[in-house]
């Protein structure tokens, strides 16, 4: 997503996940290894931005974790772009803990100090799964009024290829 901030109000079922997630943290995660990486796979602008596009987007398990109302619907009527974007995540071959600094607990993102960066890597969710998703996306987009939205070609996804 793009814009000013990402702090949304969680969902029940995003409430549950952080609550286990910092019951589980520990500075000891910083020493695993970081082997995932994400690119922009399809992205759209929010031209209408309603409460029921976001329910929509919660309900068809695409925005699961977040508050329909007070998380991305507040979030995007304050936001400098209405940009929403759906994201391809990769498993790589090396570990890029050596590359991350952390920032400031895992709240914040952490920065990326490795410069350019290649090594290969494996799609998590499959062609057909990504493409039944970005089918999910798009008729919720359209339903809503939103343009469709557009596919970020990418040459060779069995490498990455990072920058800084």
């Amino acid at each position: 997503m793009v814009g000013d901030s990402s702090q949304f109000t969680l969902s029940g079922e995003g409430e549950e996940y952080q609550q286990r997630f910092r019951r589980s943290w520990d500075p000891r995660l910083d020493t695993f290894p970081r082997k995932y990486v994400a690119t922009v796979f399809a992205y759209s602008n929010v031209r209408n931005n309603t409460i029921k596009f976001w329910e929509d987007m919660k309900n068809s398990g695409l925005f699961i974790y977040w508050d329909p109302e007070k998380g991305p619907y507040e979030f995007y009527l304050k936001a400098k772009s209405s940009e929403i974007q759906m994201l391809r995540v990769y498993e790589v071959d090396e570990d890029l803990s050596p590359y991350i600094k952390p920032n400031a607990g895992y709240r914040n993102a952490p920065l990326w100090t490795g410069g350019r960066f290649h090594c290969k890597a494996k799609p998590i969710l499959s062609d057909l799964k990504m493409r039944d998703q970005k089918g999910i996306f798009d008729n919720i987009l359209i339903k809503h009024g939103n343009p469709l939205s557009k596919c970020v070609n990418h040459q060779d996804e069995k490498y990455y290829s990072i920058f800084n």
